[in-house]
């Protein structure tokens, strides 16, 4: 009892020692004449920004600023003419891509911090991207993510909807604010609305989201251009009306590059589940928008997951023309890789953001996260870079990047090939090829990550011998090539691998997402088939999801008799979505998933008789 008692006494301590600094700089005084929410940015433009704050008796805000942030003065204030609790000053007439001190009291409480105007003129924009971080509990704030974030500079931060788990709660919404305290002071934060925060229209007097926020634009439309950026992202209440204000939107701005966003994604796995939950197969009308308008990057939350697509065009991919599609949803619950998937990033802990860095040529994205399992360790935990890409406009940089290979070495060497593979520039994959028989460990393993971003058809029939690389790390960057880009005319070879015992489980399992993905649906199905009679749990799992898209009514008899004895509710499930595809009867799931075998038959006698 003595150890128990102690070790709880020490989790009481660390949970105090971890949480007390964020109660000050939230909530300010202990007393209820501070801070309630310390003062934070919003709508920065070249001559103007709004600054709020929330306290917690009404009161007449006060905001002393001066240009400089060094031995500040304060000489200029802004005062409010009326008491009030949230506190929103909109101070002009400030001087572009200049850096200002400000000064906010509440009570005893002061709060000094400095921001920054918009350039008139810039050729580069740096940006984070967040989804969705009404989900992270206190992991995001307790870890060093914030200083990491904070480390890059950026200009602002843009988060995609559900900042708070219920919106027009006000107890739902200091969470969020504790959450930023440390940096929402100096960067402004630009989000959109999230289903979580409801539509405001449903009960205006509790609508906290737009009480909360001043916005570029305002609602359903926050539009804005930073340097060669124009910047657009609409209220979820809008989604179906989002490809005609999107429309209207983009014909006005000339600027080069073109990011939007909303809260839905346009394309996404969705979660690992057997039933497809949140899986986002296009957005016809909204995606001809965006390839009328030559859009470059959409981003999007709600599914908790990390997807970055393929650049797609016309719903096919197209790296040099195509949108961009990202999905940042703070966490790591993403599905098996589809057609469009460049990215499914699991081999990261959350929270994780994305930063941005657009030039007039480039624009480069590298999303962090903490490092797997690591997310309890708090301030401890490290953060690692888990994606990297690179979108050019003008070929002569890869080009030369390429050229360089065969006279440079060492570190010189991996970065340069580690960055063709950010450009996902094909014409170099033949030339990375030749480094997986490296024995430099590093530069192997980089060569082959790099061609697992490329993923190019042309390079699949190159890329085959080394499927049998000593190195497993290789095998599985060359597995997950093929399950992006293989020719159709591989599937006969690749078939027997994906049989093949003594290869990993991840490898295998990614070699049947190639056929499920550019094989014939016959030769897909009959190979999943026999390796679900293995044990092992992931390439079952794998198994079935072909088995349930791939599989023809001729296969109807052996799909129910599996079902009937199958003990994994996964796999249950799995193949009762696809005796559903296959007869149209609308079984329920999740009955099926608290099934038994031997007490199925009421599901099987419904798929009998729609046959």
């Amino acid at each position: 009892m003595r150890q128990t008692y102690k070790s709880k006494n020490r989790q009481l301590l660390y949970i105090l020692f971890c949480y007390w600094p964020f109660a000050v700089l939230v909530y300010g005084e202990t007393t209820s004449q501070g801070f309630y929410i310390t003062p934070y940015l919003q709508n920065p433009s070249t001559d103007a920004i709004t600054i709020m704050w929330e306290t917690h008796q009404p009161s007449i805000g006060l905001l002393e600023y001066c240009k400089g942030k060094e031995n500040p003065r304060y000489e200029l204030k802004s005062l409010e003419t009326e008491k009030t609790k949230i506190h929103k000053i909109r101070i002009s007439g400030l001087q572009a891509d200049t850096e200002y001190a400000y000064r906010v009291k509440a009570g005893n409480a002061v709060h000094h911090d400095v921001f920054k105007t918009k350039p008139a003129k810039s050729n580069r924009v740096r940006f984070v991207i967040i989804g969705d971080d009404k989900n992270w509990r206190t992991y995001w704030e307790t870890s060093r993510l914030p200083q990491h974030l904070s480390s890059h500079q950026p200009e602002f931060i843009l988060i995609l909807g559900d900042l708070a788990n219920n919106g027009l709660k006000y107890k739902d919404w200091p969470q969020h604010w504790r959450r930023w305290t440390s940096i929402m002071g100096h960067i402004p934060i630009i989000p959109c609305r999230g289903n979580h925060e409801r539509d405001g229209r449903e009960d205006p007097e509790n609508d906290w989201f737009a009480k909360y926020h001043d916005l570029p634009g305002g609602e359903p439309l926050t539009s804005f251009d930073w340097g060669p950026a124009h910047f657009a992202m609409i209220s979820f209440t809008h989604w179906k009306q989002a490809p005609d204000l999107f429309d209207k939107d983009l014909s006005t701005t000339d600027k080069k590059w073109k990011i939007l966003g909303t809260h839905y994604p346009v394309y996404g796995t969705g979660y690992f589940s057997p039933t497809d939950r949140r899986k986002m197969h296009g957005f016809s009308k909204l995606e001809a928008v965006f390839d009328k308008h030559h859009v470059d990057m959409y981003a999007a939350g709600h599914n908790h997951m990390y997807e970055r697509c393929f650049a797609m065009r016309a719903g096919q991919r197209d790296d040099n023309h195509g949108t961009l599609y990202l999905i940042q949803g703070g966490q790591v619950e993403g599905n098996y890789p589809d057609r469009w998937s460049a990215k499914v990033a699991k081999q990261m802990d959350w929270p994780h953001y994305t930063l941005i860095e657009i030039t007039e040529d480039i624009m480069e994205l590298w999303s962090y996260g903490l490092a797997p399992g690591e997310r309890n360790k708090r301030m401890k935990a490290r953060i690692i870079e888990f994606d990297h890409y690179i979108r050019w406009r003008d070929e002569s940089k890869p080009k030369a990047l390429l050229a360089k290979l065969d006279h440079i070495e060492g570190t010189e060497l991996i970065a340069a090939i580690e960055r063709l593979g950010a450009m996902m520039y094909a014409p170099a994959a033949s030339a990375i090829n030749q480094y997986l028989t490296s024995e430099n460990q590093p530069l192997c393993r980089t060569a082959g990550a790099a061609l697992e971003n490329i993923a190019g058809k042309d390079i699949a029939v190159q890329l085959l011998p080394h499927l049998n690389h000593p190195d497993v790390a290789i095998q599985n960057n060359i597995a997950r090539s093929l399950e992006a880009a293989m020719p159709a005319e591989l599937a006969d070879r690749i078939a027997p691998l994906a049989l093949d015992k003594t290869r990993k489980p991840r490898v295998r399992a990614r070699l049947l997402g190639a056929l499920l993905l550019h094989a014939p649906a016959e030769l897909s199905c009959k190979i999943a088939l026999q390796t679900l009679d293995e044990k092992n749990k992931a390439i079952r799992h794998r198994a079935v999801d072909v088995v349930k898209r791939t599989a023809g009514k001729k296969d109807i008899p052996v799909l129910i008799a599996m079902f009937e004895k199958e003990l994994d509710d996964h796999v249950a499930v799995s193949l009762g979505w696809g005796l559903n595809r296959l007869t149209g009867a609308r079984v329920n799931l999740e009955k099926v998933k608290k099934s038994k075998p031997g007490k199925r038959q009421p599901f099987i006698d419904k798929w009998r008789q729609a046959i």
